[in-house]
């Protein structure tokens, strides 16, 4: 794929636009995750890990609008990892569940 179909596919706009993409990433909404993935994906990465970013980033994340990146990915034969706190969060999505120690955490 070209770089502009993979912008497209991942929604990315102002891709001629001077400073659109390396604005600070709090003014850039969910662009910076969607160019994030579109990368990975241009270089044809087959594991992404989510920041931290709860509990209102994982809203974005695992919301129907940006679900279907994830989808992408995994139908591109990636994995993805989602930190979380709770499971509640991935549940409906996840193919597998990994529990991390509470003492892991907290150091």
């Amino acid at each position: 794929m070209s770089l502009q179909e993979i912008a497209n596919l991942f929604e990315l706009t102002g891709m001629n636009e001077s400073g659109r993409i390396y604005r600070p990433l709090e003014c850039n909404s969910g662009e910076g995750w969607r160019a994030s993935l579109a990368i990975g994906f241009a270089f044809q990465k087959k594991l992404f890990c989510a920041p931290w970013v709860e509990p209102h980033g994982i809203e974005y994340i695992l919301s129907e609008y940006s679900r279907k990146y994830l989808k992408i990915l995994q139908e591109a034969g990636a994995a993805i990892i989602l930190p979380v706190s709770n499971e509640k969060y991935v549940a409906s999505i996840a193919n597998e569940v990994v529990h991390l120690k509470e003492s892991f955490l907290t150091h």
